[in-house]
C-alpha cells in the first residue's frame, strides 16, 4: 500500500491546523494508494482542544491516518457489505443528522462576544519559552526551593532534575492557553530568565524557568476570528 504525505509541513507543525481556514480545506493531508484525504477530511472526524499542545496534535493526525488505511484495508477486503458495518453505517448516519440539527438549532444560536475571542486569541499568541527541573522526592524539591531562594542559578540546579532528555531542561515554547492554571499562575510571578517556586504536579515537583516571554506575531486575529469564534461556541 502507497502512502505519500503532500506537506510534511502540516504533521510537523500540526497545532496550526486548528487556525487554517476555508482556504486550506481541500489541502491534502495524506494519500494513500492515489486516494486523497484532505484537512477538510480530517477536521470532519477530530477536533484540537484549545488546551493541546503539539504533540497531542500530531498523534490526532496519525490516529487519523491510522484509521483511513484501515478503511481503506477494509473496504478491499469487502467489509463495506458485511451486516455488522452496514447497522454501524446506519447509525452514524443517525448521528449526522443528529449533529447537524444541533449545529443549526443551537450551536448557531449562541453569541460570542467580541471580547472574549480577542481574549483567546491574545491567550494563543502570548508565549512562553520554558526550561524545567523536575524532581519526585518532597526532600528533595524543598532543598531546591532552597538554593532558588538564595539566587542559586537555573543551570547550577539541573544535575538534581530527572528530565535527562532534553538539553539544559530546555522543553520549548508554549501558548499562555495550553498552560494549567497552576503553571501560569506561577510563571506569572516572575520575570523572565528567573526560576518559579516549586510547583506540585501530579506525583512530580517542577521549577520553571522563564527563558523568553513574548508576542507572537502570528497567526493575525483577522486570520482565526471565525475559527476562535466557533472554538467559543
Amino acid at each position: 500500500m502507497k502512502i505519500t504525505t503532500t506537506s510534511i509541513l502540516l504533521i510537523c507543525t500540526a497545532f496550526l491546523i486548528v487556525f487554517m481556514g476555508c482556504a486550506f480545506e481541500n489541502q491534502t493531508l495524506v494519500s494513500i494508494d492515489g486516494k486523497s484525504f484532505t484537512v477538510a477530511d480530517f477536521n470532519d472526524r477530530f477536533q484540537f482542544a484549545p488546551t493541546d499542545d503539539s504533540l497531542q496534535r500530531v498523534e490526532k493526525i496519525r490516529e487519523f491516518i491510522d484509521q483511513m488505511l484501515m478503511v481503506h484495508e477494509g473496504r478491499k477486503q469487502g467489509y463495506e457489505d458485511d451486516p455488522v458495518v452496514q447497522t454501524a453505517f446506519e447509525a452514524h448516519e443517525k448521528e449526522l443528522v443528529y449533529r447537524g440539527y444541533y449545529e443549526a438549532k443551537v450551536v448557531d444560536r449562541v453569541k460570542v462576544s467580541e471580547s472574549e475571542i480577542r481574549a483567546m486569541h491574545n491567550d494563543v499568541i502570548d508565549k512562553y519559552h520554558l526550561a524545567q527541573i523536575v524532581v519526585d522526592s518532597d526532600s528533595l524539591a524543598q532543598y531546591v526551593q532552597t538554593e532558588v531562594d538564595k539566587g542559586v542559578p537555573f543551570d547550577s540546579l539541573l544535575a538534581f532534575s530527572l528530565d535527562t532528555l532534553t538539553e539544559n531542561g530546555d522543553i520549548g515554547e508554549f501558548s499562555v492557553i495550553s498552560l494549567p492554571p497552576e503553571i501560569l499562575t506561577a510563571l506569572k510571578k516572575k520575570k523572565e530568565g528567573e526560576t518559579t517556586d516549586m510547583i506540585k504536579f501530579g506525583n512530580y515537583y517542577y521549577f520553571l524557568k522563564t527563558v523568553r516571554h513574548y508576542t507572537a506575531d502570528e497567526p493575525k486575529f483577522e486570520d482565526v476570528r471565525e475559527l476562535i469564534s466557533n472554538n467559543l461556541k
